[in-house]
């Protein structure tokens, strides 16, 4: 049982409690007092009543920071720690007004205990809701067990064989270094600019790196593109696709008929490899 599981238990135990003895058999018996006899008066016995309303809160606020401590989970201390305070200083609040009896305290606390009682309750429940969202998800990420590397040229095919990298010209950066572009040829002929920038999504990785021998007179870059495929659903039979068409899939796979995927996106890589020690050179920056 997770601890928001716990929390909600707790809670819903202590709340039927708390109900039985303080919205029900109290006040009962204080009312059949009150009827039975004409010249009772209840305020003692609501104010004891009260009383021993804060006794209960009091033990179950211990209970809960204890169980807290046991468990070293944060959520339940601060659910004991906050229904105690909102109990304690709502009654005294209640106490110190003059318009109110100690019947009308005894209601008033009751009626912001329930509060609590709610509000702790639906803190666990949505806590309990994120946690089975969140098992969801990493159940399915688990089904795509399998990671498939390709590396892509100009025109956005797989390259075959052992070269991986494709020649490019006039590469330059911006102002701020967070921008590459380059010229590259396509497979008709054409030349085409392209360019890639760094952002703040792990998805998407520029580097450049000067590691190739230095009599090189051109730049190359790399572009590496990684799935995750469900392995089991492959070998079942079903057609390896995405679930629907996005920039990042370059298109390698198929969208999925049935609304399904066998297929995610996870990584594009871009690496710029110059020769050695030709950083100044081979990357002028420039305004763009």
């Amino acid at each position: 049982m997770s601890h928001p599981e716990i929390l909600l238990t707790t809670t819903g135990t202590i709340g039927l409690i708390f109900l039985v003895i303080f919205a029900g058999i109290i006040p009962i018996c204080i009312s059949a007092k009150a009827t039975k006899d004409e010249e009772y008066d209840d305020e003692e016995d609501w104010m004891n009543a009260l009383v021993g309303m804060y006794c209960f809160w009091v033990a179950c606020a211990i209970a809960l920071l204890t169980t807290s401590y046991v468990l070293k989970n944060g959520l339940v201390g601060f659910a004991g720690f906050a229904l105690l305070l909102a109990l304690v200083l709502g009654g005294i609040f209640f106490l110190v007004d003059p318009g109110n009896s100690a019947e009308g305290a005894y209601y008033k606390t009751l009626l912001t205990a329930i509060a609590c009682l709610a509000a702790t309750a639906s803190i666990a429940g949505l806590a309990i809701y994120s946690n089975t969202t969140e098992n969801a998800k990493k159940a399915a990420n688990a089904t795509f067990d399998q990671t498939i590397t390709y590396h892509l040229d100009a025109n956005e095919h797989k390259l075959e064989g052992e070269t991986l990298t494709y020649p490019i010209n006039s590469l330059r950066t911006n102002n701020t270094g967070d921008t590459y572009t380059w010229v590259e040829h396509k497979e008709d002929g054409t030349l085409a600019t392209r360019s890639v920038q760094k952002v703040n999504d792990d998805r998407y990785e520029v580097t450049l790196k000067d590691d190739l021998p230095a009599t090189d007179t051109e730049a190359r870059v790399e572009r590496i593109i990684e799935y995750q495929v469900k392995s089991d659903a492959i070998a079942a039979g079903k057609e390896a696709c995405v679930y629907r068409y996005a920039p990042e899939d370059f298109g390698l796979y198929p969208r999925c008929d049935d609304g399904s995927k066998t297929v995610k996106f996870v990584k594009a890589r871009t690496i710029i490899h110059i020769p050695a020690g030709t950083v100044d050179k081979m990357v002028p920056v420039v305004s763009e």
